[in-house]
């Protein structure tokens, strides 16, 4: 008798297995229900479905690629480097090279140093009314030249002032009678401890004559 119970039992636990495995969905083992994957499966059909569209994700994305209104956001964005160099390296070189070359362009020029003509200067000026003319001293600040001197004119000294510039080798002096005004403006030369060169003499009462200025100087000790 215990014997049929047993046999019995087991035919029951086999048959409730038997049961609950028919009743499990194999095809959907993460528990979702019909309703979910019926839903799920309809979302694809639209995506797939879609006019213009491919099957899969990359045929879907070469679509969209080729439409003139996604196009942009598919072309890769070109890299530019600066200077217009074609690597990093060569864009550094020429980065530094322009900024070295800027600071050349805006350095100014150095201003050229007049040459010293400080010293006891003696003119002679020929023409139709010839003058001596004597600096003494002819002081000197840059290329700034100035003094106080003499016009000595048919036996008659009158005392002068003088002023001018030198710039490299040539020299522009203004010298000017402090009585009987008559200015004397002379452009001269420089060579060595001598200059040459011409002189215009204009009087206060408009009368005007030139010729040529010969002059030489010391240095005082």
């Amino acid at each position: 008798m215990r014997l049929r119970v047993l046999i019995l039992a087991c035919f029951t636990i086999l048959a409730f297995l038997a049961v609950l495995a028919l009743a499990i969905d194999w095809s959907n083992p993460y528990g979702k229900s019909v309703e979910e994957l019926f839903a799920e499966e309809e979302g694809s059909q639209s995506i797939s479905s879609s006019p213009g569209l491919g099957a899969n994700p990359q045929m879907q994305r070469e679509a969209l690629k080729n439409t003139s209104n996604n196009s942009d956001i598919f072309e890769p964005i070109p890299g530019t480097l600066a200077a217009g160099g074609t690597s990093a390296k060569e864009s550094r070189s020429l980065a530094e090279s322009a900024s070295q070359n800027l600071g050349q362009t805006s350095e100014a020029p150095a201003p050229e140093e007049a040459p010293t003509v400080k010293g006891n200067w003696y003119l002679q000026l020929l023409g139709e009314s010839p003058a001596e003319i004597s600096i003494i001293p002819l002081y000197q600040s840059g290329n700034a030249i100035f003094g106080i001197g003499s016009v000595t004119q048919g036996g008659t000294a009158l005392e002068a002032a003088a002023s001018g510039s030198v710039k490299g080798d040539q020299i522009s002096l203004d010298v000017v009678t402090l009585e009987s005004t008559t200015l004397y403006r002379a452009t001269l030369i420089l060579s060595g401890e001598t200059a040459s060169g011409s002189y215009q003499a204009f009087s206060a009462s408009g009368d005007s004559w030139s010729g040529d200025a010969n002059g030489s100087w010391t240095v005082p000790a």
